[in-house]
C-alpha cells in the first residue's frame, strides 16, 4: 500500500478529484441501502422510489466520474514513466543498458500496464469502502449490539488478509523474476532465430530445458498466489455464511436478540457482501502493485546510477586542426561470462586526421568494433584519453555532446522509419537521390518524414540503413563492414561513389572493412590486432 501512495505525488489534483467522486458515490449508494432497509420496517409509496431512482443515478454517475478521473491518472501515469525511463535508459552507460536489455521490455510493457490496471481499480475500491463505512455506522446508531456482533466477522475478515497478503506478495515477486528471464529467453529466441531454426536438437533443448523450464518456474509461483488469492476469497465468503448460521443458532437459546430485528438487519449485511468482496480483492491486487513498482523502482535505481550527467558541449570544429579525434593509451576492460579474469582492449594508440577515409582492418577478435564503439562514445576507456581535435578530454561531462559528432553503422544497427528529427527541406532535397543512386526507388520513398516501409531483404535493409545514417548529416561516419553482406555492384558503389561523396562534402569517414579490393579508396589503413595498432 506504500508504493500505491507514492502515485498520489505524480498527479495529486486528479488522484483527490477520483478519491473525492469515490467517497461521494459511496455516500449515494450507502443512501440507497439505507432507504431499503427502511423499506423493511416503513411504507413504500412514490416519493421513496423516487428517491431511490435519483440517489442511484447520483451514484452511478459520480463513480463513472471518479473511473474518468482515474482512468486520466492512468494515462499520465503511463505517459510519464514510460517516457522517464525511456529518457534516462537512453542516457545511461551504453554498456550497462546493453547488459539490461532482458529487464527493460517487462519493466516498460507489463510493469507499467499492472500499475494502470491497480489504479483504475481504485473507484469501486473507494465506492465500497465509503459505501460499508456509512452503512456500519448507520447500523451502529439503530442496533448497536447487533452491529458489534457483525463487526466481528469483518475483523476476522481482515485478520485473515494481514495475514496472507505477505506471502501473496512473495510468491507474485518470485513468479515475476522467472517471467523477466523467459522475457529475456524469448527475445534471445528471435535474435538466433536462423541457429534455432537450422538445429533441430538445440531448438527443443531451448524451448523445453530453457524457456519451459522458466515458464514453469514461474506459473509455479503465479499458480500458489492465485490459490491462496482463491483460498482468502473463499474463507472470507465461509467465515460469513458460518457466522451468520451460529448466530442464528445462538439466538434461539443463547443470545436475548428479538428475531424481528435479525431479519431487518440480516439482508443489510448480505447486501453489503459485494462490496466487501470488492475491498478485500483491491487489497489483495496490492501484491501485483508491490511487485511491479519494485520491479520499476529496482531498474529506475539502477539506471540513476549510470545515468550520464553531462552538459558540456565539445568545441567547433576547427580547420586548423587536422586531427578529428586522438587515442592516447586508451584501455577498455570488460568481463567476459565464459571467463573469470577481465578482458582487455588496448592499450591503442592511433589518431584520426580530419576530411579523410580511414579503414580499419584487422582478423576477428582484433577488437574493431570495440574500437568503433569506443570512437563513437558508446564505451567509454577506463584509462587512457580520448581527445576530440587532437585538444579536447573526453570526459562524462561532454560525452553526450561528442556522441552527437557521429552517424555510425553496426552489423546489427536497426533502421528507425521515422525521419521526424531532419529538416524538410535536407530530405527533399537528399533523400531521394540516395534511395534512386543505391537502386532502391521501385521499393522505398520517404512520405511525410518517414521511409514508406522497412520490411525488406538484410541487403536491402542494409541499404536503407546507410541511407538513413548518410541523411543524418553529421560530421564523422563510421560504417562497421556495411559491404560485408552486399553484392559487388552495390559494394562498388559504396566505395567509389559514396565514399567520395561523403569525403567532397567535408567529412571524416572510419570504414570497417575486409575488402582488399576497395583499400585504394582509403586515405590511410589501420591495422588491429588484440586491441592495439600493429
Amino acid at each position: 500500500m506504500k508504493k500505491f501512495l507514492t502515485i498520489i505525488k505524480l498527479k495529486p489534483g486528479l488522484f483527490f478529484l477520483g478519491l473525492g467522486s469515490g467517497l461521494l458515490s459511496g455516500l449515494f449508494t450507502a443512501q440507497v441501502i439505507s432507504l431499503i432497509k427502511g423499506s423493511l420496517q416503513n411504507e413504500i409509496d412514490a416519493f421513496f422510489l423516487l428517491k431511490i431512482i435519483i440517489f442511484s443515478i447520483l451514484a452511478a454517475s459520480i463513480g463513472v466520474a471518479s473511473t474518468y478521473f482515474m482512468a486520466k491518472l492512468t494515462s499520465i501515469l503511463n505517459r510519464d514513466l514510460t517516457r522517464n525511463l525511456s529518457t534516462d535508459i537512453l542516457k545511461a552507460e551504453f554498456q550497462f543498458v546493453e547488459s539490461m536489455e532482458g529487464k527493460i521490455v517487462p519493466v516498460l510493457t507489463r510493469d507499467i500496464k499492472t500499475l494502470s490496471h491497480i489504479v483504475n481499480r481504485f473507484p469501486p475500491f473507494v465506492i465500497a469502502s465509503t459505501t460499508i463505512v456509512i452503512t456500519m455506522v448507520e447500523l451502529m446508531t439503530v442496533d448497536p449490539e447487533l452491529t458489534i456482533y457483525f463487526l466481528v466477522i469483518f475483523a476476522l475478515q481482515a485478520l485473515l488478509l494481514i495475514t496472507l497478503v505477505p506471502r501473496l506478495k512473495k510468491l507474485t515477486r518470485s513468479s515475476l523474476r522467472y517471467n523477466n528471464q523467459v522475457y529475456a529467453e524469448l527475445s534471445n529466441m528471435v535474435k538466433g532465430l536462423k541457429e534455432l531454426t537450422l538445429n533441430s536438437s538445440k531448438r527443443n533443448s531451448f524451448i523445453n530445458a530453457v524457456v519451459i523450464a522458466d515458464v514453469k518456474k514461474s506459473t509455479h509461483y503465479d499458480v500458489g498466489a492465485k490459490v491462496i488469492s482463491g483460498v482468502s476469497e473463499r474463507l472470507t465468503d465461509m467465515l460469513t455464511f458460518l457466522f451468520v448460521g451460529v448466530f442464528l443458532f445462538l439466538c434461539v437459546d443463547y443470545i436475548d436478540i428479538d428475531f424481528e430485528r435479525f431479519k431487518i438487519y440480516l439482508p443489510i449485511v448480505l447486501f453489503l457482501l459485494p462490496f466487501m468482496g470488492k475491498v478485500s480483492g483491491f487489497i489483495r491486487d496490492t501484491k501485483d502493485i508491490d511487485a511491479a513498482m519494485g520491479e520499476i523502482e529496482s531498474l529506475n535505481v539502477s539506471i540513476s546510477q549510470k545515468k550520464i550527467e553531462s552538459h558540456e558541449e565539445v568545441p567547433a570544429l576547427r580547420d586548423s586542426l587536422n586531427d578529428f579525434v586522438v587515442f592516447e593509451n586508451v584501455q577498455y576492460e570488460y568481463m567476459n561470462s565464459l571467463h573469470e579474469r577481465k578482458l582487455v582492449f588496448g592499450p591503442l594508440n592511433l589518431t584520426i586526421k580530419k576530411n579523410q577515409v580511414t579503414f580499419i582492418i584487422g582478423g576477428n577478435g582484433s577488437g574493431k568494433t570495440t574500437f568503433a564503439k569506443l570512437l563513437t562514445g558508446l564505451y567509454q576507456p577506463v584509462s587512457g584519453t580520448i581527445k576530440y581535435q587532437g585538444e579536447t578530454d573526453i570526459t562524462q561531462n561532454n560525452i553526450l555532446s561528442y556522441r552527437e559528432c557521429f552517424s555510425a553503422y553496426f552489423a546489427d544497427s536497426f533502421t528507425f522509419p521515422y525521419l521526424y528529427h531532419l529538416d524538410d527541406q535536407w530530405i527533399e532535397e537528399n533523400a531521394d537521390a540516395l534511395i534512386k543512386l543505391l537502386e532502391m526507388e521501385d521499393k522505398v520513398s520517404v512520405q511525410d518524414k518517414a521511409f514508406s516501409t522497412t520490411n525488406l531483404s538484410f541487403g536491402q535493409k542494409s541499404r536503407l540503413a546507410l541511407i538513413a545514417n548518410i541523411l543524418d548529416d553529421k560530421p564523422f561516419y563510421l560504417f562497421d563492414e556495411w559491404a560485408a553482406n552486399q553484392d559487388p555492384y552495390f559494394k562498388s558503389i559504396f566505395y567509389h561513389k559514396l565514399l567520395p561523396k561523403l569525403k567532397g562534402m567535408g567529412k571524416t569517414i572510419v570504414v570497417i572493412s575486409h575488402d582488399e579490393k576497395y583499400f585504394d579508396v582509403a586515405d590511410e589503413i589501420i591495422e588491429l590486432k588484440e586491441g592495439m595498432t600493429t
